[in-house]
């Protein structure tokens, strides 16, 4: 487990770009759950979960709905109300076979308009299972829509 702080929103990309490239790559199986402060966030990352969805047994994509969920076979997209918490939160956990990784972050705004991540980068087995249990029980219950 690592943790780290990470400056601005664009290292956070970089590394939510890197597991989920590393899961094509390897074509792993297995669970996706991502956090999207936005839905129209998401419009950037359509391709790479077009292929993703393909592959994977799940993906689940949580954010908040200021936006129309885009057609996507495989990918249920989960809307979030703009007080909920994980909206503070940026996070892509995957749980398969042969590759474990949560990458969970809180973004934390100064008065200068800076942002910076407080980050946990895990790869351990238990605290992976928990995450993906609590995102799992948080849908069940709540409207979702699959593309």
């Amino acid at each position: 487990q690592v943790s780290i702080t990470l400056r601005g929103r664009h290292e956070m990309y970089l590394l939510s770009a890197r597991i989920e490239e590393r899961i094509l790559r390897e074509r792993y199986h297995g669970q996706l759950f991502s956090g999207f402060q936005r839905l129209s966030h998401f419009s950037a990352r359509h391709p790479t979960y077009q292929r993703l969805s393909a592959q994977l047994d799940r993906v689940v994509v949580l954010a908040y709905p200021d936006a129309q969920p885009m057609p996507m076979p495989g990918i249920d997209f989960v809307p979030l109300s703009w007080e909920d918490a994980l909206l503070s939160e940026w996070f892509v956990i995957f749980r398969g076979a042969d590759y474990l990784s949560a990458l969970i972050a809180r973004e934390y705004l100064h008065e200068d308009g800076s942002v910076d991540y407080e980050s946990v980068w895990t790869f351990d087995e238990q605290v992976i299972s928990k995450v993906v249990a609590s995102l799992s029980s948080r849908l069940h219950g709540q409207d979702k829509t699959q593309s």
